[in-house]
């Protein structure tokens, strides 16, 4: 659980907790990791080409242009237009051609009337929202159009399943894991440019290993159960002149 203000370090950069979230507050994110791209939003005009999946603002609403746009029609010649006529009583009598009809404008709609535009609704938390690469699944939010480009769909908080309380992996093995982990993606992005610090902390991880490997030292490592009694097994025997079995006084524990 992080409370608000509280700074928390998320790779190499230092975040502020701005809401309070975690696992009881049934929400959980990642700092710097955003869901949500913001859409171009551009205001209605008539007679404008519109593409699919564009958004348009009209009346304080946000609309999505759902249509294809049609192709344009070839417009050909009437072949009734400009043809002499015969008149069956007297040939020589020509009639005059009839002059076309003028075209008859269509209405202008707009995205409240046309069925090509569909409203843009707000955000709802219980709505599952497609975040694939080709979906545009509008939401309003924040008087403004976004949609998702990651997956912004709540999962269901199970314990013990994707989320525990604690962490039960040996807190050694985390740690010297952690640490040869780091220098190998150091050495990657800058194998120059290695701190010392990391270097140290890496020969200590190999040496430790070693040294566990070898039973020299006490990996303090959980035992098997036995099958029958469900009792511990006996712990790791090492080789050692150590007189004093304080694990207080033992430098290879965290």
């Amino acid at each position: 659980m992080f409370s608000k203000g509280e700074v928390v370090r998320f790779g190499t950069e230092y975040w502020q907790c701005l809401v309070p979230h975690g696992y009881e507050a049934g929400e959980i994110h990642l700092p710097g990791v955003k869901a949500w791209r913001e859409a171009e939003i551009i205001p209605w005009e008539p007679n404008l080409e519109w593409e699919k999946n564009q958004v348009c603002s009209y009346n304080e609403q946000f609309y999505q242009f759902l249509d294809e746009p049609e192709p344009a029609e070839s417009s050909e010649s009437n072949p009734d237009d400009g043809v002499v006529s015969v008149n069956e009583d007297d040939s020589d009598i020509e009639e005059e051609p009839t002059a076309p009809n003028p075209p008859v404008e269509e209405p202008v709609l707009t995205p409240e009337e046309d069925d090509r535009w569909g409203l843009i609704g707000e955000y709802s938390e219980e709505l599952e929202y497609d975040y694939s690469e080709n979906a545009r699944d509008y939401v309003v939010a924040e008087g403004t159009v976004f949609y998702p480009v990651l997956n912004p769909n709540p999962d269901k908080l199970v314990e013990g399943v994707n989320i525990t309380r604690d962490d039960p992996r040996n807190a050694n093995i985390v740690a010297h894991m952690s640490r040869i982990a780091l220098y190998h993606l150091h050495s990657i992005i800058s194998p120059t440019n290695i701190s010392e610090t990391r270097r140290w902390a890496y020969e200590d991880s190999i040496q430790w290993l070693y040294n566990a490997s070898k039973f020299k030292i006490n990996p303090q490592l959980p035992r098997k159960r036995e099958h029958d009694s469900c009792m511990p097994k006996v712990d790791w025997a090492c080789a050692t002149f150590q007189r004093d079995y304080d694990p207080n006084e033992n430098a290879w524990l965290i």
